[in-house]
Protein backbone atom coordinates (compact mmCIF):
# COMPACT_ATOMS: atom_id res chain seq x y z
CA UNK A 1 0.00 0.00 0.00
CA UNK A 2 3.06 2.41 0.75
CA UNK A 3 4.47 1.88 -3.06
CA UNK A 4 0.73 2.96 -4.33
CA UNK A 5 0.73 6.31 -2.20
CA UNK A 6 4.01 6.88 -3.24
CA UNK A 7 3.04 6.57 -7.04
CA UNK A 8 -0.10 8.73 -6.98
CA UNK A 9 2.21 11.35 -4.77
CA UNK A 10 4.82 11.47 -8.22
CA UNK A 11 1.74 11.29 -10.33
CA UNK A 12 0.43 14.53 -8.74
CA UNK A 13 3.43 16.10 -8.37
CA UNK A 14 4.85 15.30 -12.29
CA UNK A 15 1.11 17.25 -13.10
CA UNK A 16 1.51 20.20 -10.92
CA UNK A 17 5.17 20.80 -11.76
CA UNK A 18 4.08 20.16 -15.83
CA UNK A 19 0.87 21.92 -16.29
CA UNK A 20 0.43 24.48 -13.36
CA UNK A 21 -1.73 26.92 -16.43
CA UNK A 22 -4.64 23.69 -16.54
CA UNK A 23 -4.70 23.06 -12.89
CA UNK A 24 -5.16 27.25 -11.85
CA UNK A 25 -8.04 27.37 -14.89
CA UNK A 26 -9.72 24.47 -13.01
CA UNK A 27 -9.62 25.99 -9.84
CA UNK A 28 -10.61 29.44 -11.39
CA UNK A 29 -13.23 27.39 -13.31
CA UNK A 30 -14.53 26.03 -10.01
CA UNK A 31 -14.38 29.05 -7.86
CA UNK A 32 -16.81 30.89 -10.61
CA UNK A 33 -19.13 27.75 -10.15
CA UNK A 34 -19.20 28.00 -6.79
CA UNK A 35 -20.23 31.84 -6.65
CA UNK A 36 -22.72 31.07 -9.45
CA UNK A 37 -23.84 28.60 -7.40
CA UNK A 38 -24.27 31.21 -3.96
CA UNK A 39 -25.92 33.78 -6.39
CA UNK A 40 -28.74 31.08 -7.49
CA UNK A 41 -29.07 29.96 -4.06
CA UNK A 42 -29.41 33.34 -1.92
CA UNK A 43 -32.13 34.29 -4.89
CA UNK A 44 -34.04 31.10 -4.29
CA UNK A 45 -33.61 32.04 -0.73
CA UNK A 46 -34.82 35.69 -1.66
CA UNK A 47 -37.52 34.77 -3.30
CA UNK A 48 -39.06 32.18 -1.05
CA UNK A 49 -38.85 34.81 1.87
CA UNK A 50 -40.63 37.81 -0.46
CA UNK A 51 -43.30 35.18 -0.99
CA UNK A 52 -44.29 33.84 2.46
CA UNK A 53 -43.98 37.40 3.65
CA UNK A 54 -46.57 38.62 1.24
CA UNK A 55 -49.06 36.07 1.92
CA UNK A 56 -48.71 36.35 5.92
CA UNK A 57 -48.64 39.67 6.21
CA UNK A 58 -50.73 40.66 3.29
CA UNK A 59 -48.16 43.46 2.18
CA UNK A 60 -47.82 45.33 -1.26
CA UNK A 61 -44.21 44.75 -3.61
CA UNK A 62 -42.72 47.33 -2.46
CA UNK A 63 -43.30 47.19 1.70
CA UNK A 64 -42.20 43.31 1.34
CA UNK A 65 -38.86 44.20 -0.58
CA UNK A 66 -38.15 46.89 2.64
CA UNK A 67 -38.76 44.23 4.75
CA UNK A 68 -36.85 41.33 3.40
CA UNK A 69 -34.00 43.96 3.02
CA UNK A 70 -33.84 44.51 6.72
CA UNK A 71 -34.02 41.00 7.31
CA UNK A 72 -31.09 40.09 5.49
CA UNK A 73 -29.00 43.13 6.27
CA UNK A 74 -30.14 41.86 10.23
CA UNK A 75 -28.43 38.10 9.11
CA UNK A 76 -25.68 40.26 7.34
CA UNK A 77 -24.91 41.90 10.50
CA UNK A 78 -25.05 38.34 12.82
CA UNK A 79 -23.03 36.70 10.62
CA UNK A 80 -20.61 39.59 10.64
CA UNK A 81 -20.65 40.16 14.58
CA UNK A 82 -20.23 36.47 15.09
CA UNK A 83 -16.94 35.90 12.67
CA UNK A 84 -15.54 39.57 14.64
CA UNK A 85 -15.94 37.20 17.74
CA UNK A 86 -14.17 34.68 16.24
CA UNK A 87 -11.55 36.65 14.78
CA UNK A 88 -11.17 38.62 17.97
CA UNK A 89 -10.43 35.02 19.82
CA UNK A 90 -8.52 33.46 17.28
CA UNK A 91 -6.28 36.68 17.20
CA UNK A 92 -5.65 36.06 20.32
CA UNK A 93 -4.57 32.79 20.25
CA UNK A 94 -2.25 33.65 17.79
CA UNK A 95 -0.81 36.08 20.20
CA UNK A 96 -0.21 34.19 23.03
CA UNK A 97 1.37 31.05 20.96
CA UNK A 98 3.35 33.64 19.12
CA UNK A 99 4.46 35.31 22.65
CA UNK A 100 5.36 32.04 24.13
CA UNK A 101 6.95 30.69 20.99
CA UNK A 102 9.00 33.50 20.93
CA UNK A 103 10.20 33.39 24.78
CA UNK A 104 11.35 29.60 24.04
CA UNK A 105 13.34 30.40 20.99
CA UNK A 106 14.48 33.48 23.20
CA UNK A 107 15.58 31.45 26.05
CA UNK A 108 16.89 28.68 23.43
CA UNK A 109 19.45 31.04 21.92
CA UNK A 110 20.19 32.67 25.31
CA UNK A 111 20.98 29.07 27.03
CA UNK A 112 22.63 28.13 23.22
CA UNK A 113 24.88 31.35 23.52
CA UNK A 114 26.02 30.84 27.35
CA UNK A 115 26.76 27.36 26.81
CA UNK A 116 28.98 27.81 23.90
CA UNK A 117 32.88 28.30 23.84
CA UNK A 118 34.53 31.45 22.87
CA UNK A 119 35.60 30.29 19.46
CA UNK A 120 31.63 29.08 18.73
CA UNK A 121 30.54 32.72 19.83
CA UNK A 122 34.02 34.33 17.93
CA UNK A 123 32.01 31.92 14.55
CA UNK A 124 28.65 32.63 15.27
CA UNK A 125 29.87 37.06 15.24
CA UNK A 126 31.88 36.68 12.22
CA UNK A 127 29.17 34.70 9.55
CA UNK A 128 26.95 37.42 10.85
CA UNK A 129 29.20 40.33 10.28
CA UNK A 130 29.79 38.76 6.72
CA UNK A 131 26.30 38.58 5.95
CA UNK A 132 25.61 42.06 6.72
CA UNK A 133 28.90 43.28 4.56
CA UNK A 134 27.62 40.72 1.56
CA UNK A 135 23.75 42.21 2.46
CA UNK A 136 25.23 45.44 2.30
CA UNK A 137 27.24 45.30 -0.82
CA UNK A 138 24.58 43.79 -2.70
CA UNK A 139 22.68 46.82 -1.93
Amino acid sequence: MGKLKLIILCSVLVIIVTMPDVIVEALHGLLELLVEFGHILFEILESALDTVIEHSFNTGLHQTQIIVFYIIMLVVFYGLLRFGRFMLGYCRRCKQRWLSAKTFYKDQVADYWHESSFMKKAQVILIGLTLLTGLFFLM
